[in-house]
């Protein structure tokens, strides 16, 4: 199987005066979405997702600040860029809103399989650069587990 997908700049994460992270402004619909903080020890760092709808998405790492968050992606995510920013890093967030199949259909992506198609070959892609170093859960991040609320 073939597929494709084109990353279309968002804009930067920044993080407001109440410490929060601010987004840049996204459609309302499904697509797959990268945050790239930079280079960070030598190797390029990013985030890879999913969302049904990307605009509601950003609304969730935003709202993780709070350690009664259930939902721990967002919460060790919107810790990490917190971190990063007050430390003088940037990050960006692209995002693409279709995946092309190599017959040249789209994959769907209201439907969650869909989603995750698209999220999965970016994965392995970024997989493939020694130098990219991959936040998602698959790979060897640092932290104990079960994730422990701070």
């Amino acid at each position: 199987m073939s597929l494709s997908l084109t990353w279309r700049l968002a804009g930067a994460v920044a993080v407001d005066s109440a410490g929060y992270p601010t987004f840049p402004i996204l459609p309302d619909c499904p697509g797959i979405y990268r945050f790239d903080f930079g280079i960070e020890s030598g190797h390029r760092t990013l985030y890879i997702g999913e969302a049904k709808n990307l605009s509601k998405r950003t609304g969730q790492y935003r709202a993780a600040k709070r350690d009664r968050s259930h939902a721990l992606t967002s919460r060790r995510l919107h810790l990490r860029m917190i971190e990063h920013l007050l430390g003088g890093g940037t990050i960006t967030m692209a995002v693409t809103t279709e995946v092309t199949l190599g017959d040249g259909s789209s994959a769907n992506l209201n439907r969650k399989s869909g989603r995750l198609l698209g999220e999965s070959a970016a994965a392995v892609l970024a997989h493939r650069e020694p130098e990219i170093l991959l936040l998602n859960k698959d790979d060897e991040l640092g932290i104990p587990e079960p994730f422990e609320r701070l």
